[in-house]
């Protein structure tokens, strides 16, 4: 049988996802089930010098299923790649998990039911991984009534039904959460956050405001949200963009296959290209009117939706920042399918930003942190995505600062956040 070929129904295609340290147990997996009639595509038998990696998975996620061999090394960054975590989280109820180490997987994975090949012999591996691919079947003759045979021959019919229920439920309903280990939705420990704050300029005018608005986000990010000190990258007065996309990848990394969560914050001069209309974010060694010496909105929307990040919140506080809101779209078909993402931007497409005088932080900021800090009155208890621009939107309103605007992707308005503090008690100074 031939190996790669892609496009057809049947027999059924399988792309095998591991890490390089796994290697041999790929090659192991492909081979028996390329035996038992199944076509299977495995990178180092069928993907050439040349060949460009990112399409070729793509394409294997469009087509098929993915065979991902969790062990140790596929959950350790330093082995494993951006592309195969992004096959697992974009597969969906097309993977197929496979454990071929002792190593639990990450929280995210652990209520996935994962047939193990760990300690087996050769045979025994071999039926195993077949069997988790094989669909439920009935049983050939009808079961005894449990009730008519005494407690014992109930008792062993009952542990044999279970066991059967187990194994059909491992093939047939496998890789859905089981609900007594679902995560708290609210649960951004294991999150990360991006906070890029340009204040500082070598030729464009400096906002001193946004050094305040990084101090105070991080705060409250690492404390009441309960993001990490680790993983809350600030990225303070960036001179070179690739800074930029280099902590977004970071930070998707540190929170895939735990909570997913991810949260990308921008603040600085954004200008729109004179041509093409597209949003360009400044670094400090921006010019005016060089607009080579920009950082394109387009760069940071593409590095979020190659994140392994499954819950996206992405705020952009500068002038024309509503210009974002379209980026949101794919720009390209192939990008894997995104759980969630809300794009809050603090202006209009054609409208100014405001970073009032002598004040600590910029009028967007200002509100967000207002709204975090001291909830919103007669808002959910819980704080989520669509609720608080709700309250960023009305403090802007109350203080005729200009009207956020938003993009929502695939629920992403649900994206959960921190209790609503309004509920804590009276709060008599919140708008």
């Amino acid at each position: 049988m031939g190996r790669g070929t892609q496009g057809e129904a049947d027999p059924p295609f399988l792309f095998i996802s591991y890490a390089e340290p796994d290697g041999a147990w790929a090659e192991w997996v492909a081979w028996q089930l390329q035996e038992a009639g199944f076509q299977v595509q495995l990178d180092r038998w069928t993907w050439q010098a040349g060949d460009n990696q990112k399409i070729k998975l793509n394409r294997a996620l469009e087509n098929g299923q993915v065979v991902a061999l969790f062990s140790a090394a596929y959950f350790d960054p330093r082995c494993s790649t951006e592309d195969h975590w992004a096959a697992v989280l974009a597969a969906g109820d097309r993977l197929i998990p496979v454990r071929i180490d002792e190593a639990e997987p990450p929280i995210l994975l652990k209520p996935l039911l994962a047939p193990s090949l760990y300690g087996l012999d050769h045979e025994s591996a071999r039926r195993e991984l077949l069997k988790a691919l094989s669909a439920p079947t009935a049983p050939q003759s009808r079961p005894p009534f449990p009730g008519s045979g005494g407690a014992a021959a109930a008792t062993a019919t009952t542990a044999s039904t279970s066991a059967t229920a187990s194994t059909a439920a491992g093939r047939q309903g496998r890789f859905r959460l089981a609900p007594s280990q679902g995560r708290d939705p609210a649960d951004w420990s294991t999150g990360a956050c991006v906070l890029v704050g340009v204040h500082t300029y070598q030729e464009l005018s400096d906002r001193p405001a946004i050094r305040g608005n990084l101090e105070d986000l991080s705060r409250l990010l690492t404390a009441s949200f309960g993001i990490a000190q680790d993983h809350c990258i600030v990225v303070d007065n960036p001179h070179d963009p690739r800074t930029v996309i280099d902590a977004i990848q970071r930070a998707g990394r540190a929170t895939a296959f735990r909570s997913g969560m991810l949260l990308v914050y921008y603040a600085g001069h954004g200008v729109p290209h004179p041509r093409t209309g597209q949003l360009l974010l400044s670094v400090s060694d921006s010019r005016a009117f060089a607009f080579h010496t920009f950082l394109p909105f387009d760069h940071i929307r593409e590095a979020i939706a190659a994140s392994p990040a499954t819950q996206r919140l992405v705020i952009i506080d500068c002038c024309y920042s509503g210009r974002g809101l379209d980026a949101l779209s794919p720009a390209e078909p192939a990008l894997p399918p995104i759980e969630g993402t809300f794009l809050m931007a603090s202006s209009s497409a054609t409208e100014l930003s405001l970073s009032p005088a002598g004040k600590p932080h910029t009028a967007f900021t200002e509100a967000l942190l207002d709204v975090l800090e001291r909830g919103l009155p007669g808002g959910p208890p819980l704080l989520d995505a669509e609720a608080l621009f709700e309250g960023v939107r009305r403090v802007c309103a109350a203080r005729d600062w200009p009207e956020p605007q938003r993009q929502v992707r695939n629920n992403g308005h649900r994206i959960p956040l921190i209790p609503n503090r309004w509920h804590l008690g009276p709060q008599s100074d919140a708008v």
